[in-house]
């Protein structure tokens, strides 16, 4: 199952670490620039996990579409889902302001947080 590169694969893990821990790491623009791609795709990512809901219960066999959204596992991880590049995001924001001290860090993560209080 050799999709990528060895080195491009062990590159991504590495981003995608840095995102999750960017209050702990200065930000470079490849992280902040990855996290943005993620928070751009968070409707992408919901679908997927309907689909792979959809498929790994069984609901295709009955066809019962609304299993996977009544189930509250579902709804907590669609949740984590919507919130997580958002809040992995406000972090960067925030983590940017610290070092840099420059405001437009704090509009940025204004930005993000009212992105997480809307993503349920």
């Amino acid at each position: 199952f050799n999709i990528a590169y060895q080195s491009s694969r062990y590159r991504f893990l590495q981003v995608i670490k840095n995102i999750v821990f960017s209050p702990l790491y200065k930000v470079i623009m490849l992280d902040f620039f990855m996290a943005d791609q993620l928070c751009s795709q968070v409707p992408l990512l919901r679908n997927l996990e309907y689909i792979a809901c959809y498929y790994i219960t069984g609901s295709y066999k009955t066809q019962d579409y609304g299993y996977c959204i009544r189930t509250t596992h579902y709804r907590d991880l669609a949740y984590a889902v919507s919130f997580l590049p958002y809040y992995w995001r406000a972090m960067q924001c925030a983590r940017r302001w610290f070092d840099e001290g420059q405001a437009s860090h704090l509009v940025n993560l204004g930005k993000y947080v009212s992105a997480m209080l809307a993503a349920g």
